[in-house]
C-alpha cells in the first residue's frame, strides 16, 4: 500500500508542476487527494512522522492533529501491541474526549522514561494483603489492601506515616 501511495503522490506533484495557474492560487498536491486518502496516509505514520507531517501543508495539519487520527495512534500503539508495561486495563475508555493526543503523548513519555531507567519501581512493605487500591500525588501515597486497613506513605522517603486501622470490610477503592 505505500508503494501505491508513493505513486499517487508522483502522479500529483507531476500533474501540479504542470498547472498553469498563478502561484498564489495554486494547490499543494495533497490538497488534490481526498480526505479519506490522507487519514490512511497518516494513519500509517508512527507519531514522530506524524507530528512533522503538520508541517507539510494546511490540510495534512488539519487532519494529522484530528482526535480521531490520534485515537486509532493510541490504540495501534499502547492497546493492541504484546509490550504493556505500564497499560492499565481499559486506559482507551478513560481518555477525556477532544484529548487523545495529548494522552498519547504523557503515555508515550511514560513508557519511554520507564524503559530508559527514568522511573524506577520501589517496594512499599507494611500490608498484609494485597493492595487493592492506590492513590498518590507528589508528597504522598495512600494505599488500600485486603487487610482492612489504609496506609499513608511519604512519596519521598517511602516510608509508612499512618495507618488506618478499624474498617469492616477490605479496602477497595479511595477518595482522597
Amino acid at each position: 500500500t505505500i508503494m501505491k501511495i508513493t505513486q499517487i503522490l508522483r502522479t500529483l506533484r507531476t500533474k501540479a508542476k504542470r498547472c498553469t495557474t498563478p502561484a498564489s492560487s495554486r494547490r499543494s498536491p495533497f490538497d488534490l487527494l481526498p480526505e479519506e486518502v490522507i487519514i490512511h496516509i497518516l494513519s500509517q505514520m508512527g507519531h514522530p512522522e506524524l507530528m512533522k507531517s503538520t508541517l507539510v501543508c494546511t490540510t495534512w495539519n488539519r487532519i494529522a492533529t484530528d482526535e480521531v487520527v490520534w485515537r486509532q495512534l493510541y490504540i495501534e500503539h499502547f492497546e493492541n501491541h504484546v509490550n504493556k508495561s505500564c497499560t492499565i486495563p481499559s486506559a482507551l475508555e478513560m481518555i477525556k474526549p477532544n484529548s487523545h493526543r495529548a494522552s498519547f503523548v504523557e503515555r508515550y513519555r511514560q513508557d519511554h522514561n520507564w524503559k530508559k531507567g527514568i522511573c524506577t519501581e520501589s517496594m512499599l512493605y507494611g500490608h498484609t494483603g494485597t493492595v487493592w487500591c492506590l492513590q498518590f500525588d507528589d508528597e504522598r501515597i495512600i494505599s488500600g489492601s485486603f487487610d482492612k486497613t489504609i496506609k499513608i506513605w511519604d512519596s519521598e522517603s517511602r516510608k509508612c506515616k499512618a495507618t488506618l486501622r478499624g474498617h469492616y470490610y477490605p479496602i477497595q477503592c479511595l477518595h482522597a
